[in-house]
């Protein structure tokens, strides 16, 4: 056809020439001939293609189907296929991008070019189709306008009619709006609350019949957050999205995104998208980085126990075995001048020894395996009210019943976490540790102190600071709910329940 611009995508030269030599002889313009989708739309990304005359079997990654369906995605272009075989699964695949023509080869140029005018002529058809389906919306619009105009001067008769005449059209419209909408879930639902559209992909997901929802309650689906009637009024003219969980008829749990918008008429239009896999896909990586934590901090526990045992084993031997050599060195010197400097000595030596023991204790508590969490936090408590200089008081009401190994030295750590955290950096004067027990496997645990304070959210970015970093992945561990509530000049408070 005269001045048509036409790509032809064929891998075969001698065919590609062909046809572009017919295609000159016939009037159009070639605006490119290659042999391969990626170039096919390079090509139609770059140029004004009229039509394209596409080889099914091309080189490259792509077939001819896949290319057209990539170009399809972002121009309005008419394709003719060409095949040198009259496969019924291809021309299957082809029916799902809607081609304008086929052409076996080989052909001739009478047929190629009543192929092509076809084409051409039924594109132009569906051009004109979607140009009158908008200009019929624009006049359903102007004519509503119009309705509602007329029907203030009408009588009760005339009115009802009128309005009976604008709901189809309305329902015209909204069954338009379902038809092109397919691919998510749209349920229509009147002001108050009852079903009046659904639209297949709505009925796939949940399960159910058109005739189990039309005029039923949304609520037969799903219990809002809200109240319908707070619902309605807070979308406005806004679109409101939540999530839900929606019940499959056979009783299965669905995760849903609802976007809420509403009409101009009240009613509610509700696209339902499905996020199950999303969300079961969310609790799998919570559940292996769980997993993969406890395994870090078991690890942790038995570097600790190692470390522990070292210091007791042999540091602490060495320096016992110090301790009495200075001792037997201060007897012998009862006249020398360097008792003074000896005595100075085995103090420091002694003191060591302490220090030792007590950094032993910390990294790991026989009296936590042999007594418990009370115990040893109540122990904990004794001996940093020695050294600390704060005023520190453990509160535990009730009879505690023991928690699992991991999740009482979870706790432990914790506590000498947030002790440390306050007496340290917070300059804390008075902590309070509070432990509650409600039931058998559950445990709540908070410290108080009345320090510093500081913004958690910035303190909280810097993956060491004030340890709070580790408390957080050590309740994550242990899937134990965990908080920090502090202010600055007010104090904090640590919160961990499991």
């Amino acid at each position: 056809m005269e001045g048509k611009r036409i790509l032809i995508v064929e891998d075969e030269v001698i065919v590609a020439l062909d046809i572009e030599s017919k295609l000159q002889d016939m009037g159009y313009e070639v605006v490119a001939a290659v042999n391969n989708g990626a170039d096919a739309i390079e090509v139609a990304n770059s140029e004004r293609i009229d039509i394209a005359l596409m080889d099914i079997n091309i080189q490259g990654d792509l077939d001819g189907i896949e290319t057209a369906q990539h170009i399809l995605e972002t121009h309005d272009i008419p394709f003719v296929f060409l095949t040198a075989y009259s496969n019924s699964d291809v021309f299957e695949r082809s029916k799902e991008i809607a081609p304008y023509g086929y052409l076996l080869k080989p052909f001739e140029q009478k047929e190629l070019q009543v192929g092509l005018d076809l084409a051409l002529h039924k594109h132009d058809l569906d051009v004109k189709i979607r140009g009158k389906n908008r200009e019929l919306e624009g006049k359903i619009k102007e004519r509503s306008k119009k309705i509602k105009q007329i029907s203030n001067d009408l009588d009760a008769e005339a009115l009802m009619r009128l309005r009976v005449e604008q709901r189809l059209e309305e329902r015209e419209v909204r069954f338009k709006v379902i038809v092109q909408n397919l691919g998510s879930g749209l349920l229509l639902v009147d002001e108050k609350g009852l079903i009046d559209e659904v639209n297949p992909a709505a009925l796939d997901l949940l399960g159910f019949g058109e005739e189990e929802l039309l005029r039923k309650s949304v609520k037969k689906l799903f219990e809002a957050k809200e109240n319908w009637s707070e619902l309605t009024v807070k979308i406005d003219d806004k679109v409101h999205v939540i999530e839900e969980i929606f019940l499959h008829k056979n009783g299965d749990q669905i995760y849903v995104n609802l976007s809420f918008s509403k009409t101009e008429n009240n009613e509610i239009i509700i696209s339902i998208v499905d996020i199950t896999n999303e969300k079961q896909n969310e609790k799998l990586l919570q559940k292996e980085r769980e997993m993969r934590l406890q395994s870090l901090f078991e690890g942790a526990e038995n570097e600790r126990k190692r470390l522990a045992a070292e210091l007791h084993d042999s540091l602490g031997q060495k320096l016992t075995a110090i301790k009495l050599t200075m001792g037997a060195l201060i007897k012998m010197s009862e006249c020398d001048g360097n008792r003074e400097v000896l005595v100075d000595c085995k103090n420091l030596v002694e003191e060591t020894i302490l220090e030792s023991r007590r950094i032993s204790h910390n990294l790991v508590s026989s009296v936590l395996a042999d007594f418990g969490l009370v115990e040893v936090i109540s122990r904990t408590v004794d001996e940093m009210n020695g050294y600390s200089g704060a005023n520190i008081k453990f509160e535990q009401p009730g009879k505690y019943i023991r928690l699992d190994m991991a999740a009482e030295i979870g706790f432990y750590r914790v506590v000498q976490e947030a002790l440390n955290n306050a007496i340290k950096y917070a300059k804390a004067t008075d902590i309070s540790v509070c432990m509650s027990q409600k039931k058998v496997g559950q445990c709540e645990l908070e410290v108080i102190d009345n320090g510093n304070g500081f913004d958690y959210e910035k303190v909280f970015k810097d993956a060491g600071g004030h340890g709070l970093y580790n408390m957080n992945e050590r309740a994550l561990a242990l899937g134990a709910q965990y908080s920090v509530k502090s202010k600055k000049g007010k104090g904090t408070k640590v919160k961990i329940e499991i």
